[in-house]
């Protein structure tokens, strides 16, 4: 699933270059994000401000992420995995794991966007 790996590395590098707009691209315009604490963020404007305040905090990032399963049909794609954040401050990294469903919409484009991301951090 070529694609699908496209819009994981174009995700990843975007956020190692702190770039919101790119990071948002990788997003359907009516995506949706589960976080943790159970607040959504809706919609790709507000997943750009999210992540645009993310990286106006100044900490470097990278993100790595390893697929457990991923599944398709024509149209519709889901993934089951791992992930691991890493921060870099003051010299310091800090890494958070987590585990992560995406579910993967393909475009008109051919371009498979996330369209779903639930995340966890069982600290």
């Amino acid at each position: 699933m070529k694609e699908i790996e496209e819009t994981k590395k174009a995700f990843a590098e975007a956020v190692k270059l702190g770039d919101a707009e790119a990071v948002a691209a990788t997003y359907t315009e009516d995506c949706v994000l589960v976080q943790p604490d159970g607040a959504n963020i809706v919609g790709r404007g507000a997943l750009r401000r999210r992540w645009r305040s993310i990286f106006s905090r100044g900490a470097r990032r990278e993100v790595e992420t390893t697929t457990s399963s991923i599944r398709r049909d024509r149209d519709t794609a889901y993934e089951i995995g791992d992930f691991i954040m890493h921060s870099f401050e003051d010299g310091r990294k800090v890494s958070n794991r987590g585990k992560h469903v995406l579910i993967y919409r393909r475009q008109d484009s051919g371009d498979w966007l996330f369209c779903v991301d639930i995340w966890n951090n069982p600290r």
